[in-house]
């Protein structure tokens, strides 16, 4: 018998002290861990020499533990560092950096990391963020976009300078 896995072969008929094998297959996210007849498993194969009883085998597979490693790119966060295949879930609890606006997680391709996101193996996230600007225009503009200063009328009326950020991170200046 087995859990998070399969043996294969039949239960055999064996000469007194010799040996038989088996094919063991763990599930995906599991490995062999041990079992309960004194064989051996070398790749999918258990041995088990010198069969000189009955014996009912029990062989053992693991849930593999993955890591997941966080590039947080100057951020701070507490989150899990590992999960198996028995995990349900685990959350990505969003970092904090001062000066900057967390955007979201992606993966090493690229591809945002949401709650439809689906793993199997090590995995690496990074932290993707916004910088935070603070234009104040009173007769001159602290901050640090060149748009911002190119966007203060030149007649000496007071204005409004509005920064927004854009989904390419860039920042889009308005003045009224």
């Amino acid at each position: 018998t087995a859990s998070g896995g399969k043996v294969t072969g039949s239960p055999k008929e064996v000469t007194h002290g010799s040996t038989v094998t088996f094919t063991v297959t763990p599930n995906t996210g599991y490995t062999y861990s041990s079992n309960t007849c004194g064989g051996t498993v070398s790749g999918n194969t258990l041995t088990i020499p010198n069969v000189t009883e009955n014996k009912t085998c029990t062989v053992t597979f693991s849930p593999i533990t993955y890591t997941i490693t966080y590039n947080l790119n100057g951020g701070n966060a507490s989150n899990s560092e590992s999960y198996t295949v028995e995990t349900e879930t685990f959350t990505l609890n969003n970092p904090t950096r001062n000066g900057y606006t967390f955007v979201g997680w992606f993966d090493p391709n690229g591809n945002e990391v949401t709650s439809d996101t689906i793993v199997t193996g090590p995995v690496t996230y990074t932290a993707h963020w916004i910088k935070e600007n603070v234009c104040e225009y009173n007769g001159n503009i602290y901050g640090s976009l060149q748009e911002a200063i190119n966007a203060v009328p030149k007649n000496g009326t007071l204005g409004t300078i509005t920064l927004l950020k854009d989904s390419s991170d860039a920042a889009v200046v308005s003045s009224a």
